[in-house]
């Protein structure tokens, strides 16, 4: 039957409700154009959206033809991407049909994620009021308007799909609100339309994402929740039969992906294990419906099935391991790179009780978020919002506080929700004393200065120290070839920041181990150790260039946990001298220069050319967040044999506008005769600008002068030194 078609005035304000917020959304998520769209150049917001730029202009060149392996990943060997090839096919989709190419190709592909965005936000509104159906039409309306509202501008919703941020997190939360559509739509009436529906949902949403088996598990745990509530009748429980084509789909259009990767049951890469564990929820679940009698019954029947299904699926050769290093070492953060990243945390690092434990989840989403459980337990008790629903966002939530990165994927369904307890407690309240909490809640949310702060545009901004330094290998080396040493070190997740701007090849990305495991611990291993070991690893790499600094070994504990920015006596911040002379790989961090004070050993091969202007603390001696460093041979200051004694040579150098020395020493005696200069006397870079010549004392006494030019720091040439 045709439900009864809505009054003219009611249809009205719905659309001018999406118009309205349709136009919000899209300012919010264009207002820092200026700060992406930078001359010809493309700025993504965060590293990762970087890569999926280069990938997806390497489709372009043969749509739809994704590259399965990146010569300048893991170099010289290179690597496979771990992501699925749908989501660098979406970008490459829109410049292919419009022939564009270059710049504005690049242009056009940062557009998707804010098209992506809009599409949340109207779903998110439309999901709200189907939620709302049986309400009346001005509580239907009101949650339609606050939860796009609420969608249009919650920090994080912002954030995951402003402009240049291409990566797949819009695409989480956009296919999470569309699973709640399903629910709803499984739950009123099931249909065979419908198990088409889940079928696409299932295969676009693992073509796009292959971690979108997570969501999908949520999907049928809450439709297994509905089926023993209250059991269909006898068949398949809806759902099932869709999983079971989306599993289907997957293996039949990602086959020779899958194959080409040598990898059949890789847990992050989209391999088997993804279509198989579809398989498995789709057979779990189906019994659900065809058993019949009490609850227990029908889940104990469903169980069986599925510890059978699993039976198989763990008798195939690396299957076991896949899934269980995806479930123990990604979702559970056993794997020790994982433990490191910040968003795989669990939610609360702190007691709950603590305002320190909220500050992350008020980052993301706003007060919304810290009143979030309050929303949940309002809307607990809606007879009219479908069970599943509410299963899926509790299953969601236990997620982010297993990892904060779920809160994500769960913000169209936190603006779902919000805006229904919102119209809930209202419906319950209005006729009390007690209607002005709802009032003074929404006010709390909505008067969130973080709700806003999208809505200002901003014309510049700071870039980063990996962006500014990128920018400047770019230019200074533009045009690496192999051979050449033209790959460069980096902090991993400053890889495709350097890879795509720096326009170089790099060791590490933000893959992190999934490259290369053993080649990664090797790397990380050496990252702190001596130079000797570091200078060997990168000509062995073919690796000329190094990107470090304060950022990447401020916080790395020394061997009594010395912190290398302390305070001084007036409590400002200072070099913690301990730190310097316990770490020797902390003068990576100061531009190179030793401390013959402290016995600490300059830098012999490795020249700063650069420095960020982010300073890490403003302390006496510049500290840049990152400085990039030239491996040299370096310029060689040899000594009449027999001469002993400490020989120190210091230049005065100004790094970012502030007077600093740089200092190189050696002990001479019976095994050496040579001091090793990398950093050249009377020369200008981007930020940093050197002495004249270096001075040179012998045991504390004055001993001449010598100068250093580019050409000799490169080429370790000789260098004559001045008599005393």
């Amino acid at each position: 039957m045709t439900p009864p078609r809505a009054p003219f005035a009611e249809r009205s304000i719905e659309t001018l409700l999406y118009v309205s917020l349709s136009a919000l959304a899209v300012f919010a998520r264009l207002s820092r154009h200026a700060t992406v769209w930078v001359g010809d150049a493309v700025i993504a917001p965060e590293p990762d959206a970087f890569y999926h730029l280069r990938r997806a202009t390497l489709t372009l060149e043969h749509f739809p033809r994704v590259p399965l392996r990146d010569p300048w990943l893991d170099w010289p060997v290179g690597g496979a991407a771990t992501w699925s090839p749908g989501f660098d096919q979406l970008l490459a989709l829109g410049p292919w049909l419009a022939g564009l190419r270059g710049a504005s190709a690049m242009r056009a592909m940062t557009l998707v994620p804010v098209t992506l965005g809009l599409a949340l936000v109207l779903a998110s509104a439309a999901l709200a009021s189907r939620a709302l159906s049986t309400a009346r039409a001005s509580e239907r309306l009101s949650g339609l308007g606050l939860a796009g509202l609420l969608a249009a501008l919650l920090p994080n919703s912002v954030a995951i799909s402003t402009l240049g941020r291409t990566d797949h997190h819009i695409i989480e939360a956009l296919f999470c609100v569309m699973g709640g559509h399903l629910l709803l739509t499984l739950s009123a009436a099931p249909a065979r339309k419908t198990e088409g529906l889940v079928a696409l949902w299932v295969a676009c949403g693992i073509h796009l994402f292959s971690g979108h088996v997570m969501y999908v598990g949520v999907f049928a745990a809450a439709q297994a929740a509905r089926a023993l509530a209250s059991p269909p009748a006898r068949g398949p429980t809806p759902g099932a039969l869709g999983l079971g084509l989306g599993a289907l789909l997957v293996a039949l259009a990602d086959a020779r992906w899958i194959n080409a990767h040598h990898a059949p049951w890789h847990p992050l890469h989209l391999s088997w294990l993804q279509p198989s564990l579809v398989a498995l929820a789709a057979a779990a679940l189906a019994p659900l419906g065809w058993a019949q009698g009490p609850a227990w019954r029908r889940g104990l029947a469903a169980c069986g099935v599925a510890t059978l299904a699993c039976l198989g699926l763990a008798a195939l050769p690396g299957a076991r391991d896949g899934f269980f290093a995806g479930l123990v070492g990604w979702l559970g953060t056993r794997d020790p790179w994982m433990a490191t990243i910040d968003e795989c945390r669990p939610l609360f690092r702190e007691p709950p009780f603590s305002v320190a434990a909220w500050r992350p989840l008020y980052g993301l989403l706003g007060w919304v978020g810290c009143v979030f459980p309050l929303s949940l337990t309002v809307i607990w008790g809606r007879r009219e919002l479908a069970a599943p629903l509410k299963v899926m966002v509790s299953l969601l939530t236990a997620l982010a506080l297993l990892q904060l990165r779920f809160v994500r994927p769960m913000v169209g369904l936190v603006a779902v929700i919000t805006a229904l307890a919102w119209v809930s407690a209202y419906q319950h309240l209005r006729a009390t004393r007690w209607r002005w909490a709802v009032g003074a809640w929404l006010a709390l949310c909505l008067g969130d200065p973080r709700l806003w702060v999208y809505l200002r545009p901003v014309q510049s901004r700071t870039m980063t120290p990996a962006v500014e330094l990128s920018l400047h290998l770019a230019q200074r080396d533009p045009n690496p070839q192999p051979n050449h040493q033209p790959a460069i070190w980096t902090p991993w997740d400053d890889g495709f920041t350097a890879l795509v701007i720096g326009q170089h090849p790099v060791l590490t990305s933000g893959f992190g181990p999934y490259l290369d495991r053993p080649r990664f611990e090797a790397l990380e291993a050496t990252r702190f150790g001596a130079e000797r070991a570091i200078d060997a690893m990168l000509a062995a790499r073919d690796a000329g260039w190094v990107l470090t600094g304060a950022l990447d070994r401020a916080e790395h504990p020394g061997p009594h946990n010395e912190a290398l920015v302390g305070t001084n006596p007036a409590g400002r911040p200072a070099l913690d001298a301990r730190y310097v002379a316990q770490v020797a790989s902390s003068v990576w961090a100061l531009g190179g220069s030793g401390f013959s004070s402290c016995n600490v050993p300059h830098l012999h091969h490795f020249w700063p050319v650069a420095a960020s202007s982010w300073r890490y603390a403003d302390t006496r001696r510049p500290l840049p967040g990152l400085w990039l460093y030239r491996r040299v041979a370096g310029a060689q200051l040899r000594l009449a044999p027999g001469t002993r004694g400490r020989l120190v040579a210091r230049l005065a150098t100004s790094v970012t506008a502030r007077a600093v020395q740089y200092e190189a020493w050696v002990e001479l005696g019976a095994d050496t005769d040579a001091l090793t200069l990398p950093l050249p006397s009377g020369w200008r870079g981007l930020n940093i600008e050197t002495g004249p010549a270096y001075t040179l004392t012998l045991d504390g006494a004055p001993w001449g002068t010598v100068t250093v030019s580019p050409e000799a720091a490169l080429g370790g040439r000789e260098v004559a030194r001045i008599a005393p």
